[in-house]
């Protein structure tokens, strides 16, 4: 409808051109006749002129009249709407591919997250909903990154506040001048410190003995009985043999002197007699070539 309304409009110089075809008419009808062969006009002696044969002329006064203003216009228009349809033809042709692109996006994310929508009409509304869901998933991430910036934040100003009272305290004991103190009172102090920090030994009783009127606490020994018993424990002779019969360690040897020479002391402070020494177990016999007794040749030797 556009194009015919366009096409059927009035012409502006259609008037001018009837007008002109008019005159044209005229002209054609009004004629100068040929010259004659030996006349020779005075403007044209000594020039050789050539004139267009009889019947030559162009109709319409026997000149070429240039195109007219509409039929120009109108070809204008032809061109301009040719090149419209072309680029229109070009954009809907882009415009299907994309449309066909982004059907085939939108169908790869639905079936990304496992929807799977076989019409095209209910594919715009799966692509809704997982457009707002989407939304709300990334609104609910920029809030968790604002409070965990909020969270650095404050611990980075806590570490800063911490440093800074650090240092406004480091500072006036920095300018403080050094007071040296001499040698005899730095000694004197720690004299007058040592035997506060050092406990107090007290004896205790352990807690299912206490109140029991048959039990005594321990004493701490003298110190000439306690040189008596390491004498007594030295004295005693060392078989390299525990309770049990079998050969104990040095460890364990002096373990056992020391709580024998402690079971011959009663809380008073008294020795007891000591007990006669049970004798010693006859040696071993050993095989000629056993390995023990290649030891024990080993070390006589040494």
């Amino acid at each position: 409808a556009w194009l015919s309304a366009l096409q059927n409009r009035p012409r502006p110089g259609a008037a001018k051109a009837a007008g002109s075809d008019e005159a044209a008419s005229d002209t054609s009808s009004h004629s100068v006749p040929p010259p004659h062969e030996g006349d020779v006009s005075p403007a044209s002696e000594g020039d050789v002129t050539t004139e267009p044969p009889w019947g030559s002329e162009q109709p319409g006064g026997g000149q070429a009249s240039p195109e007219s203003p509409d039929d120009s216009e109108d070809t204008a228009s032809r061109d301009l709407l040719s090149h419209l349809e072309c680029r229109l033809d070009e954009r809907i042709r882009r415009w299907e591919r994309a449309f066909a692109a982004a059907e085939t996006d939108c169908r790869g994310l639905l079936r990304f997250f496992g929807l799977d929508v076989p019409r095209r009409q209910a594919l715009g509304r799966a692509v809704s909903q997982l457009i707002e869901a989407l939304a709300e998933f990334l609104r609910q991430l920029r809030g968790a990154w604002e409070d965990l910036d909020r969270h650095a934040r404050a611990q980075e100003l806590r570490l800063r506040t911490q440093q800074r009272s650090v240092q406004q305290l480091r500072r006036p004991l920095m300018q403080r001048p050094a007071q040296p103190r001499p040698l005899e009172e730095q000694v004197q102090q720690l004299q007058e410190l040592w035997p506060q920090q050092q406990p107090q030994q007290q004896p205790q009783l352990q807690p299912h003995l206490q109140g029991s009127p048959q039990v005594q606490p321990e004493l701490p020994l003298q110190p000439e009985q306690s040189l008596l018993i390491v004498e007594q424990a030295r004295q005693e002779p060392d078989y390299n043999l525990d309770d049990s019969g079998g050969a104990a360690t040095p460890d364990i040897a002096l373990r056992q002197k020391w709580r024998r020479a402690g079971e011959q002391t009663k809380p008073g402070g008294l020795l007891a007699p000591v007990p006669p020494l049970r004798p010693p177990p006859p040696p071993r016999r050993r095989r000629a070539g056993s390995r023990c007794a290649v030891q024990s040749e080993g070390r006589e030797q040494l």
